[in-house]
């Protein structure tokens, strides 16, 4: 199985533009996997958030995923709805795609964070770039999406534990990118290094950062 390194992210954090500078690089192939592992009961227990963010989550992360596929490399547009039916969970999709002998950089939705444990248990050989900004432009961006101020706030603190929580058990595997790192001029001049632990035919640049610990912008 190829290497598999995964973004993950909150809402106007830079995975998507992320995704788009790693695109650009030849031997960087990207695909979104926003909502098709995210969608089930397990994410809302693991949450605790109640039944209206699951009417927003069902209507807006659906719609993401759409235009994302659409504007994905070489996908053409009558594939998407194919896409979003023929897969039961993330783990086909990504076997389905992990035929490319370069790494595989898959896009997850925000609140796929939550799975990522689950997505580790299942490929121990896959890294996790988690984007973040800063708490206030976070809260901003979900209410711009008619989210209230105190479901904002819940989904940023259970998002905040969570990928907290993924790192420390994961130091190894799970990878902090900040906002401001990747609008910055020398993002390809000094901020990628290779993932540990990968072959020699598999090395992939991406970005790490060591030092920072919180991965949600305090």
């Amino acid at each position: 199985m190829h290497e598999v390194a995964l973004i993950g992210g909150f809402s106007s954090s830079g995975s998507a533009l992320l995704m788009h500078l790693l695109s650009r690089e030849k031997g960087h192939p990207c695909l979104p996997e926003t909502w098709l592992f995210a969608l089930g009961q397990y994410l809302l227990d693991y949450s605790g958030l109640d039944y209206k963010c699951e009417d927003l989550r069902l209507s807006l992360l659906r719609l993401d995923t759409r235009a994302k596929l659409q504007e994905a490399p070489g996908m053409e547009h009558k594939a998407v709805d194919e896409i979003l039916s023929a897969y039961r969970d993330s783990f086909a999709f990504a076997q389905d795609r992990l035929s490319v002998p370069e790494c595989l950089f898959i896009e997850k939705a925000p609140e796929n964070v939550f799975a990522f444990d689950v997505y580790l248990a299942r490929y121990p050989e896959a890294r996790v770039v988690v984007t973040s900004r800063d708490s206030l432009g976070v809260l901003q961006s979900l209410m711009r999406r008619g989210i209230s101020m105190h479901d904002a706030c819940l989904i940023w603190f259970g998002h905040a534990y969570a990928v907290c929580e993924l790192m420390r058990k994961n130091p190894n595997l799970v990878f902090h990118c900040p906002y401001s790192l990747l609008t910055a001029d020398s993002f390809f001049d000094d901020q990628l290094s290779p993932i540990p632990h990968v072959p020699g035919s598999l090395l992939t640049r991406t970005l790490l950062s060591r030092h920072v610990m919180c991965a949600t912008g305090c």
